[in-house]
């Protein structure tokens, strides 16, 4: 082993301790791979993973190290790497590889049932989440993602255990807030729901659909008028930002307009109705698909106020 190759090593040493991981990536792709120790190989397939190259991961890992030297750890970025890859059988195996191994790291059960939980095999993906607790009371996104689970099987005593298990380690994530206040909601707490979506508005990054949500709650709960308009005018503010760089919104920007213009449209303000109205059909016409069939705006289509909306729309058939 030659001092070129001791001084490239440490070098990359020097770079790792800065922080500096593409920037040692690309020092170890200057050294011939079948010069490489395998702890080298280690370290630079670790890197790899670090830096999103998951092929080459895969590569040195699968055919480069020496098998006798894959640590439970490694076994996991080997599985991560596979699943990135969109390699699933393979991802699975190595995450079960790892958990033969005995070592209980919670970070590969947790990753196990993330990726459990992704592929929509909940019964096991829960089991791993509660094992990742069992191990580590702390995981944070252990709770979060359990209490996702049940709420998303609309069993929401179950979720709230789990997301106030979260708020108790962070009570500023949006996530958390946002999540607790959309299964008191549907449990029908409604004051425990809005305590939780304002903390939501006070975390650094609010969830776009807090303002939206909110909207939603005074209107068909507290009967509130202003605040309802208030919230979905600061969904439209808020959403409409962010939709230059995330298409996904789309469908919660115009139906805050939509939800705006049946707000004006209950309190009989027809005129503003329409403009809302007007604005999504030149927008994106798709999203007026209700309008004909929303039991709220019954009086609103009697009106002489939505003939002009109605004559644009092409008439309903149907109505």
């Amino acid at each position: 082993m030659g001092d070129k190759y001791l001084d490239t090593i440490k070098k990359i040493a020097e770079l790792v301790q800065e922080e500096k991981i593409q920037e040692a990536v690309d020092e170890f792709d200057k050294i011939p791979i079948e010069q490489m120790t395998d702890l080298d190989l280690l370290l630079y397939g670790t890197l790899s993973f670090e830096v999103k190259n998951y092929s080459r991961v895969i590569d040195i890992f699968e055919n480069k190290v020496d098998k006798r030297v894959r640590v439970t750890e490694i076994l996991r970025i080997m599985a991560r790497s596979y699943e990135e890859l969109g390699k699933i059988d393979m991802a699975n195996k190595y995450y079960q590889d790892a958990l033969a191994t005995g070592e209980e790291y919670p970070e590969i059960y947790f990753d196990y049932a993330y990726a459990l939980d992704e592929q929509g095999n909940i019964e096991e993906a829960i089991k791993y989440y509660k094992k990742t607790i069992e191990i580590e009371p702390k995981s944070f996104w252990a709770y979060v993602n359990l209490g996702s689970i049940y709420e998303k099987q609309d069993k929401d005593i179950d979720a709230i255990e789990y997301f106030l298990k979260a708020y108790e380690l962070d009570k500023t994530s949006s996530m958390v807030n946002f999540n607790l206040g959309v299964s008191y909601v549907k449990l029908k707490q409604y004051d425990k729901g809005l305590e939780h979506y304002l903390l939501e508005l006070k975390t650094d990054k609010p969830y776009p659909y807090t303002y939206y949500n909110l909207g939603l709650l005074y209107k068909n709960y507290f009967n509130d008028f202003t605040k309802a308009r208030l919230y979905y005018l600061k969904s439209i503010d808020s959403v409409g930002k962010l939709l230059k760089d995330n298409k996904d919104l789309e469908k919660l920007y115009y139906s805050s307009w939509y939800n705006l213009g049946c707000l004006y449209a209950i309190y009989n303000d027809y005129a503003n109705a329409n403009d809302c109205f007007k604005y999504i059909y030149y927008k994106k016409k798709k999203y007026l698909d209700y309008i004909y069939d929303d039991e709220e705006l019954k009086d609103y289509r009697n009106s002489e106020s939505f003939k002009e909306l109605d004559i644009l729309l092409g008439g309903n058939d149907e109505k």
